[in-house]
């Protein structure tokens, strides 16, 4: 059997199929965390980069998804807890998921973000802070008819985070006065977010009913008490003589 010689065409359109071939590109996926620390009650931010692309493709999928039982949280944007998740497609070949308000079952697991077929993952670990809370009253005197500002301190940071839950509450059954500067009685209470690591709740009108029970502040997941005593050298009463 005599084989046929290849001629020149041919083996142009040889090298050409090789050519082809040789230049297709694989994109790899890398994954880093933007937030410099992963602290209860604050956010985490992820960030997924996809190498041998200048911009991402939206035929593409995009999927994060964390644990060893691989829980779906994003598909194209498509969240499962909107709440909890967000997403964001940033310039270029990177996009992002921002976990909000963390707890402890979003820390020490493993998340995974994909692009098509490639992914990549990272073990995100809890960093603890020695952070704290303190609580004052800001008057030594009460006056009934007055007002009363306590003050929580977050010790071991320097400025309030509005991405940390505040709380504000009292008594025995801890009935709830703020959260997040949204107030349950405008006429009684006011909170603000001071400079630095402090924010206060008001009391105004004060009456019998403000005075010897327990105040709560929180922060993220830290608490302090604060019990507003009554005695014969701390009180003034605004009464109609």
């Amino acid at each position: 059997m005599r084989l046929t010689k290849m001629t020149s065409r041919h083996i142009f359109r040889f090298m050409l199929y090789c050519v082809i071939l040789s230049v297709t590109v694989i994109a790899e996926v890398s994954f880093e965390v933007v937030t410099g620390t992963m602290s209860i009650g604050g956010y985490i931010i992820l960030t997924c980069q996809v190498h041998g692309e200048k911009v991402l493709d939206k035929k593409e999928t995009r999927q994060w998804s964390k644990g060893t039982h691989d829980e779906l949280l994003c598909y194209n944007g498509r969240i499962n807890n909107p709440k909890k998740y967000k997403e964001n497609v940033l310039q270029g070949n990177k996009f992002s998921l921002k976990i909000y308000n963390v707890t402890k079952e979003d820390v020490n697991v493993v998340y995974q973000c994909r692009y098509g077929f490639d992914a990549a993952s990272k073990f995100i670990k809890e960093n603890k802070q020695d952070r704290w809370l303190s609580l004052r009253s800001e008057k030594d005197v009460i006056t009934f008819g007055g007002a009363i500002i306590l003050t929580c301190v977050v010790n071991g940071i320097s400025t309030i985070d509005s991405d940390v839950t505040r709380q504000w509450s009292m008594g025995n059954d801890d009935q709830l006065l703020s959260y997040n500067g949204r107030i349950n009685n405008r006429r009684k209470y006011e909170e603000t977010v001071l400079p630095w690591n402090e924010f206060s709740l008001k009391i105004v009108n004060v009456t019998e009913a403000d005075v010897n029970v327990t105040y709560r502040c929180r922060y993220g997941f830290e608490t302090a008490t604060h019990v507003i005593k009554i005695t014969d050298d701390n009180y003034i009463c605004k009464c109609n003589k």
